[in-house]
This record gives C-alpha cells, sequence and structure tokens, in this order.
C-alpha cells in the first residue's frame, strides 16, 4: 500500500507562483503528478494567477525605471501599437520625422538612457 502523504493546498499555490508543473510539485511532495492535478487543481491554477501578477508587477517597474525595450512590447501588447508605419509619408515629412526621432534619442541618451542595446547616440 501506497505511503499516505499529507499535502497542504496552499504549499501547492505557493510552489504554482513560481511556475512549478504538476510533476516538479509532485516531486517536492514525494506523490504521484496525478495526485497534484487530481486533488489540487485550484490551487495550481490560483497560485499561476498571482504568480503572472507578481512578474507583470515586477516588468511594470522595469518599465518605469526606463527599459525601453520592455515598453515598446507593453505599447505593442496592450494598446495595439506596432512597428510598422501606417499611411503614406510626404518627401517633407519624412525629414521632419526623422529630425524628431533623432531629437528624442538624444535627449533619452542625455538622460543616461540607451534606445537599444548600448548604441550611442551623436549629437
Amino acid at each position: 500500500m501506497a505511503k499516505k502523504v499529507s499535502i497542504k493546498a496552499e504549499d501547492v499555490r505557493e510552489l504554482a507562483e513560481y511556475f512549478c508543473t504538476p510533476e516538479e510539485i509532485a516531486g517536492y511532495f514525494g506523490c504521484s503528478a496525478k495526485t497534484i492535478t487530481r486533488n489540487y487543481s485550484h490551487a495550481m491554477k490560483q497560485g499561476r494567477e498571482k504568480g503572472k501578477a507578481k512578474l507583470r508587477k515586477l516588468q511594470w517597474e522595469s518599465v518605469e525605471k526606463g527599459n525601453l525595450t520592455l515598453l515598446a512590447w507593453f505599447s505593442k501588447q496592450f494598446l495595439e501599437q506596432s512597428d510598422s508605419i501606417r499611411g503614406n509619408i510626404n518627401e517633407g515629412e519624412d525629414s521632419e520625422l526623422h529630425k524628431v526621432a533623432h531629437a528624442t534619442m538624444v535627449q533619452l541618451a542625455g538622460a543616461g538612457r540607451t534606445t537599444s542595446g548600448d548604441t550611442a547616440i551623436q549629437e
């Protein structure tokens, strides 16, 4: 007969916050993954959702500290922005757009930030 293991739902939830799989949690408690998925699916779901919220909070804090790559990713995900330019740019507008973009990059570089990697911006 199999040894009876005492598992608290809160402990399963806590491990799931770190995105542990049912197999990993089962290994931790010394039971089968089937036992975890059958008896603790609600705790697993709660833990994963809490883990996602914590991760999103850390990402947002990184954006607020100036992580421009993550800012661009968030903008694409939640504001439906993209890297492509929609519509036509006239000849005169193109050079003006480049001036504004360059001035913005210079300003960011002066604030100790870079736009990608360690690329230096020339004034």
